[in-house]
């Protein structure tokens, strides 16, 4: 995982391509999340609900 302030664990689910983020709400999002998984490693990350990363 890449280093967000605020990003707490993440629990991965291979058989449905899905990963589960804990974080802090007062100092990070679901977006920026997304974004820094997006920008700085090889897979694409979204929110669910939002159409996208960002």
């Amino acid at each position: 995982m890449v280093k967000v302030d605020g990003y707490k664990s993440m629990k991965a689910d291979v058989k449905k391509q899905e990963v589960a983020v804990t974080f802090d709400a007062a100092k990070t999002s679901p977006q920026a999340l997304a974004k820094s998984i997006t920008d700085n490693t090889d897979f694409k990350a979204s929110v669910p609900g939002t159409g996208g990363s960002q």
